[in-house]
């Protein structure tokens, strides 16, 4: 709403495609913004960068159409009063947490629940982080829900899959050993284990929500209505939190004991807190471009950071700065994604795998390296995602490699090879998805943006994607003889898998990326995730959960669920270790 010099007022009226926790977020904060700045030059909403940008964009055009271009620029061009720094300090704390994610709202609820004084302080404007958004289950053995005692008339999942807790659990621990090469602490990962069922049942009587998923998993309740529950309850108890509070600087005695914070508040001033004892939990580095460069041998910028916008190595740098053991670093590379420019380019989520062209980067067709175009696996292990990135991973992802008659077989049946991903493949692909456009449509779009490549002959196609023709028509070749044969001399690929030969033109190749689910490691924690310190003892008062503690994963994301799971388990552990520690 205008007046004849003023924006009077901005209302979103529409935003339901989004993520309902940060969609509100963004409505709530940016139009309020923009009417008291009387700018279209506002901060955008922390963690919440495509929906704040989103309505920026929308205001302008409303602008534009009211006013003219030049209103716009005049508009960007205003910047917003400054506020005046304040600093402040908190004194008599037990604990700060650092990092208000998911693991540190869950260590800062179980160190209060056994009557600990917590302040926790976050620089996102929002608590939750990216587990509040984050897909997928969460690893959780023996809780009660999956064993049918916390909720009416529910099932034993152990007794109806013929097992038994401690079987699922031996299984478990044997399964971390081998995946980490037995690089891992036994403890540790008895004690994560042991956690992920304890954790679920303290936070549903704290009155989160799960629902049971098999003898190994539960789920958390959808996607923005998880923390708050758990928020409001440390509200009531009496805890202290700070968003938009960025720590920089851990405070230690004269002995060397961890005692305090110091960070830089929402107004730009200081912000000092005094406690017994901290845990960190800033969710990694991944969002840190040097140190991701300097840390991780196998960085590429192709990465797509899904670690999250605070996850910027706070947690491990101040605890190396005051001497804390260097431990591995590493990326948790998660299956291949399409670009996270296409987000932003076209009006659909294509980056999740909810949409068509989505799913189609994930259908077992051929697969090239992006620069040799030599093929890089057996493509069934796209259903373990995490496999699939790991094997990508070095190949800065794949290109994905189908001619038209495959196209149009997709239009017309949907998938044959009964893709995990998603229900919407094993429908005739003719029809629009929530995109409003099919699957033809959606890939002419994205060809047109020049993210992916079509092409009436190999040849071409090799020329536009930048590799050796003959090599690329030699790998089509090899394949096609193994989708007539049903049998793959190189990968042993599932021979029903193998459907779509690779045949005429016009020929297409889309372009993924490597997902990033968060950096792993830097600080070495102890089986009760006390941080150790270059001398080879652990730091008195310092702690830390979720990716800041795990450098134990040793390799990458290995184990389906882990990250949620370790998430959940490490939050409360790290609290409860707190506990035994200051009392």
């Amino acid at each position: 709403m205008f007046s004849d010099k003023a924006i009077e007022a901005v209302t979103v009226t529409d935003n339901a495609g989004e993520t309902p926790y940060l969609r509100d977020l963004c409505a709530q904060k940016i139009p309020a913004e923009i009417v008291d700045h009387q700018s279209l030059n506002v901060d955008v909403v922390t963690g919440a960068t495509w929906g704040s940008e989103a309505i920026l964009t929308a205001v302008a055009q409303c602008v534009e159409q009211a006013a003219g271009a030049e209103a716009v620029t005049a508009l960007k061009g205003v910047r917003p009063a400054g506020v005046e720094a304040e600093d402040e300090s908190y004194e008599g704390f037990d604990l700060c947490v650092v990092g208000g994610g998911g693991s540190g709202v869950i260590a800062a609820a179980a160190a209060m629940g056994r009557g600990l004084k917590v302040i926790v302080l976050e620089a996102a404007d929002r608590f939750g982080g990216v587990s509040e958004i984050a897909g997928g289950g969460t690893l959780a053995i023996g809780t009660q829900i999956q064993q049918g005692a916390g909720q009416a008339g529910g099932k034993d999942a152990y007794a109806e899959a013929g097992t038994t807790v401690e079987e699922v659990y031996d299984r478990f621990v044997q399964e971390y050993l081998d995946s980490t090469h037995y690089q891992a602490s036994r403890l540790l990962i008895k004690n994560f284990l042991t956690a992920s069922g304890q954790a679920a049942d303290f936070l549903t009587e704290k009155g989160m929500s799960f629902t049971a998923n098999g003898v190994s998993g539960i789920r958390y309740s959808p996607q923005g209505t998880r923390f708050g529950v758990l928020m409001d309850s440390l509200m009531k108890e009496g805890a202290v939190a700070l968003t938009g509070t960025r720590a920089t600087k851990l405070l230690t005695d004269n002995n060397g004991v961890v005692n305090g914070v110091v960070a830089t508040n929402a107004t730009g001033g200081t912000t000092t807190v005094r406690a017994k004892a901290v845990i960190l939990a800033t969710g990694g580095m991944s969002n840190n471009t040097e140190m991701m460069e300097e840390y991780l041998g196998d960085y590429s910028e192709e990465y797509m950071n899904w670690g999250g916008s605070t996850a910027n190595g706070d947690g491990v740098r101040m605890a190396w700065e005051i001497g804390a053991a260097k431990g591995r670093v590493g990326s948790q590379s998660h299956n291949e994604g399409l670009p996270l420019e296409l987000h932003s380019l076209f009006d659909m989520d294509i980056t999740t795998g909810n949409c068509l062209y989505a799913n189609l980067a994930y259908e077992p067709m051929l697969r090239v390296n992006r620069d040799t175009g030599r093929r890089i696996s057996d493509e069934g292990v796209i259903y373990t995602p995490h496999y699939h990135g790991n094997v990508s991973m070095m190949s800065r992802g794949a290109m994905v490699i189908l001619d038209q008659a495959t196209m149009d077989s997709l239009m017309e049946n949907g998938s044959q090879t009964r893709p995990w991903r998603s229900k919407l493949y094993q429908e005739p692909m003719k029809e629009p998805d929530y995109t409003g456009l099919n699957l033809q449509e959606q890939v002419d779009k994205v060809v047109e943006a020049g993210y992916a490549f079509r092409a009436e002959s190999l040849e071409e196609l090799a020329s536009q994607m930048g590799v050796d023709a003959t090599v690329l028509k030699n790998e089509v070749d090899k394949y096609n003889r193994a989708v007539e044969t049903k049998v793959d001399p190189e990968y042993d690929r599932d021979p029903a898998s193998l459907v779509y030969p690779i045949e005429k033109g016009p020929f297409y190749a889309l372009e993924t990326r490597i997902r990033n689910l968060g950096t792993y490691g830097g600080l070495i924690t102890d089986e009760t995730l006390a941080v150790y310190g270059e001398d080879g003892r652990v730091i008195p008062g310092l702690y830390a959960a979720g990716f800041d503690a795990l450098e134990w994963i040793g390799t990458s994301y290995f184990v389906d669920t882990t990250t949620l799971g370790w998430m959940t388990a490490s939050g409360y552990m790290a609290g409860n270790s707190v506990v035994e520690y200051v009392k």
